[in-house]
């Protein structure tokens, strides 16, 4: 059954405001504060226009070969858009965002930790998708110096999260969606006008790009997206659930992620393959942004701004609100304004490296951490359910339950160490199994632990 009553320690969304928490951050949804589906739909759907996935996918077919690109991806696409459709229908049954379900699964201890993932997570989204900005922004005004860009990214980047999640991110990207389309459509046909259609961009890198074993690498690679669940969690809770269907099927399901990866991916490679066939290969990290800015120019830079705008209401909103969530478990209480200055002065910093270089690869053991949280989450959603999540919950806020450490918390840290030993210690091809290492042991070992707990009560009873 869907959650439906208030609980009694939460507070009218105008008093959420004045305190300085308009989003629920430590506490669950309640029904006068949900969204409606277009509503929650645009929101969320900012992620279809993260060049993020376009930059990453041509990555990769550089790498692996378009092909294999194209297949992994899809598989990827598939998978996730499964997995988020069952953390979004839990999310809003539950009203739970990843910090709350977090807490009373894996203890207080698990909660800092899941509120530090997610903040460390689109954080770092927002890093990567500030600096493309800044790489458009540069590419094209060559004389700036690049701090000038990062500050200006940044600068601009800040405000969209000083206001609350359902307030008005519907309409700024539901306002910047048509830019991103006809954006979009316009740096193809560029392409195409400016070096003709060929189908050289179906065999773009090595050996031509054809079909092989290297697919299950992309496919593994994939898992940068698993942030992506986390962040569905923290938007589904505010969804109505009578709007349950459309939100599993749609605003959080299969077409968003093969839209967000598949499509824009497959977009990416083409735009990066067809001038490469004129300007010579791009090397660089942002080599589908150099090659959108070589094509349209002011247009392309205008683009990339409006798109990057987009999803990065998303990356700096959820980095925003679990840093303020995770500094009122520790006894600290700052303003959702506070706290996104603070965001967006460690995004700037962190821009002054080489992020593009950097950062994917701390993705990548970041991943490994969020591959075990949804493992662990998904067979507790499936095995407790959501009444006897909700159950739990209400005992760990009246202090009758719950405690500080968890041992659903060391089958989280353990799974996720035994990934990153994987990735750290084995070949690189067996380095691409680090994060199933970690999900498939967080699963094992989560079932059995409920099952013994489950066996240990039924016989103490």
């Amino acid at each position: 059954m869907p959650y439906t009553r208030r609980m009694p320690q939460q507070k009218s969304v105008d008093d959420r405001v004045a305190q300085g928490d308009p989003d629920y951050s430590v506490d669950r949804v309640p029904p006068e504060a949900r969204m409606s589906r277009l509503s929650l739909h645009m929101a969320y759907w900012a992620v279809i226009s993260a060049l993020f996935s376009v930059v990453f996918s041509s990555a990769l077919a550089n790498a692996y070969g378009a092909v294999n690109t194209f297949v992994g991806t899809a598989a990827a696409s598939v998978l996730l858009g499964i997995v988020a459709s069952m953390v979004a229908r839990f999310a809003m049954r539950t009203g739970m965002s990843v910090d709350v379900f977090s807490r009373t699964v894996f203890g207080k201890s698990g909660g800092l930790l899941a509120t530090i993932l997610v903040f460390g997570c689109l954080g770092l989204f927002a890093v990567i998708e500030s600096a493309i900005i800044a790489e458009a922004i540069r590419g094209y005004f060559k004389k700036l110096l690049p701090w000038h860009a990062y500050l200006i990214v940044v600068i601009c980047s800040v405000p969209i999260a000083f206001g609350r999640i359902s307030a008005y991110l519907d309409k700024f990207n539901g306002l910047l969606l048509p830019v991103f389309i006809a954006g979009m459509a316009y740096i193809v046909l560029s392409a195409i006008w400016q070096n003709g259609y060929s189908n050289a961009w179906l065999s773009y890198g090595p050996d031509g790009g054809a079909l092989d074993g290297r697919s299950i690498n992309v496919f593994f690679l994939w898992a940068l997206g698993g942030a992506q669940l986390l962040a569905a969690q923290d938007y589904a809770r505010f969804g109505r659930p009578r709007d349950e269907a459309y939100h599993r099927h749609i605003t959080f399901g299969v077409p968003l992620f093969f839209i967000t990866y598949s499509v824009n991916g497959a977009l990416g490679i083409f735009i990066t393959a067809t001038v490469a066939s004129s300007l010579g290969a791009l090397d660089s990290d942002a080599a589908a942004v150099a090659a959108i800015v070589a094509l349209t120019g002011l247009a392309g830079v205008i683009f990339v701004i409006a798109s990057q705008m987009r999803i990065n209401t998303l990356n700096y909103q959820l980095a925003t609100v679990n840093l303020q969530a995770f500094l009122k478990h520790i006894g600290i209480h700052i303003t959702k304004v506070a706290s996104a200055l603070f965001v967006g002065g460690l995004v700037f910093l962190i821009m002054l490296g080489n992020v593009l270089d950097v950062l994917v690869e701390t993705l990548g053991y970041l991943g490994i951490f969020v591959g075990a949280w949804c493992a662990i989450a998904i067979v507790h959603m499936t095995l407790v359910g959501e009444r006897g999540v909700i159950a739990a919950y209400e005992g760990l806020e009246s202090g009758s339950e719950g405690s500080f450490w968890h041992s659903s918390t060391l089958t989280w840290i353990l799974s996720s160490g035994l990934g990153v030993a994987v990735m750290e210690f084995s070949e690189p091809a067996m380095a691409l199994y680090a994060t199933p290492t970690a999900i498939a042991s967080a699963a094992l070992l989560h079932t059995a632990q409920l099952k013994l707990t489950a066996k240990t009560r039924k016989e103490s009873s």
